[in-house]
């Protein structure tokens, strides 16, 4: 009996160790394997720690094992290729890559405490298969757009890219159209279908917003995409293009439909007047996206949406954007919405908590009403 259980110790031992052994070898393409197969939507990567990921809110264990410098020194050699003398030199860096078979993945590289990190943000799974919910009156309205321009806004993580790859999509599968892509890191790959989408990384085909919208222009594109406004010249670029009749579809890092329109009204602060009127002409739609949590704890992605009316044309070109929410409120039979018709449809629909409920919506007058009828 005892020499069964001192085999059978030996073999447990074993077992430890060879396990042990393929962790200690596990490569950058086993991380993301793992984690994609656990529907993870981040995963960080730091000396000292076991790799960690991100579901919605919450941090999990995606391998129990600890990291060494020498292990994050190679999986950043592998994504970044020959440009990792660049993060030597700078102290981070910032990129997109695809793994074959797995999919593909946007990585933030930077030094910390004398060592190397990274954070990896999981894109998709294949080449496309990041579908989001897009209100049906959202994509006919754009899709049967020719010019001006559309401004697609939310806070970081709300879904603005996923909004703007799905309507891309849509209409390279429906419409032949000609659409250049301006990206400051290319996330998601399009394939040609009955449009022709052709994408540009800034840094890398492209130097910068302003030398990619001054070649696009040339190209005669039906739509433009620009994944950022980061200042007057690339605006003014972005006007010139919507004057000769390109649909330009641009995100904004802002989750307020005021704020960004004051955002980009002092961009020029020596001719407010000027751009207001243009902004007021050019610009056809505004969506704002929000991600909260439902009660599945899974993604729920809420929009709100102002279409430029003359009326809403007339706010801003008077500088009355403080009346902007009233007018979308009393306009919603054209098909527009707050953020706050959004969340109470989410939760008279069982979607959501009373507890998101009550934390998201703005009018708490209105959201103690709604909880007392449901």
């Amino acid at each position: 009996m005892e020499s069964i259980n001192y085999i059978e110790s030996i073999f447990e031992r074993g077992i430890r160790v060879l396990c042990s052994f393929t962790i200690h070898m596990l490569t950058l393409q086993q991380i993301l394997k793992i984690a994609c197969d656990k529907e993870f939507s981040y995963i960080y990567l730091s000396v000292g720690a076991n790799i960690l990921g991100r579901t919605n809110s919450n941090l999990e264990l995606v391998v129990e094992k600890i990291l060494n410098q020498d292990e994050l020194i190679s999986y950043a050699k592998e994504i970044l290729g020959d440009k990792f003398a660049e993060l030597c030199e700078i102290g981070e860096k910032y990129t997109s890559f695809s793994m074959s078979g797995i999919g593909r993945f946007r990585a933030n590289i930077f030094k910390q405490r004398n060592s190397i990190a990274i954070s990896i943000k999981i894109l998709s799974k294949s080449e496309f298969n990041n579908e989001i919910n897009i209100p049906d009156n959202i994509y006919n309205f754009v899709s049967q757009l020719n010019n001006g321009l559309v401004l697609i806004i939310g806070s970081i993580n709300s879904g603005k890219n996923l909004t703007v790859s799905n309507i891309i999509q849509k209409i390279n599968k429906t419409s032949s159209k000609y659409i250049i892509t301006l990206e400051s890191t290319i996330e998601i790959l399009y394939k040609h279908n009955k449009s022709i989408v052709n994408q540009r990384e800034i840094g890398t085909d492209t130097y910068s917003y302003v030398s990619g919208i001054e070649s696009a222009f040339r190209e005669r594109p039906n739509i433009l995409v620009i994944d950022d406004i980061p200042n007057y010249d690339v605006l003014k670029l972005i006007m010139k293009c919507c004057d000769a009749g390109v649909l330009v579809i641009a995100s904004v890092y802002l989750n307020n439909i005021q704020h960004t329109l004051e955002s980009l009204f002092e961009m020029e602060p020596k001719n407010k007047f000027y751009l207001k009127n243009v902004l007021a002409n050019m610009l056809r739609c505004i969506i704002n996206q929000k991600n909260i949590i439902d009660k599945n704890q899974e993604d729920l992605y809420l929009f709100e949406f102002m279409i430029n009316i003359p009326m809403i044309a007339n706010c801003i070109k008077e500088n009355n954007i403080k009346n902007l929410y009233t007018l979308i409120q009393n306009n919603t039979k054209l098909g527009m919405y707050t953020m706050d018709n959004s969340l109470i449809e989410a939760y008279k629909c069982g979607l959501i908590t009373r507890e998101v409920f009550v934390q998201n919506v703005s009018n708490k007058e209105i959201a103690a009403k709604i909880i007392l009828n449901y």
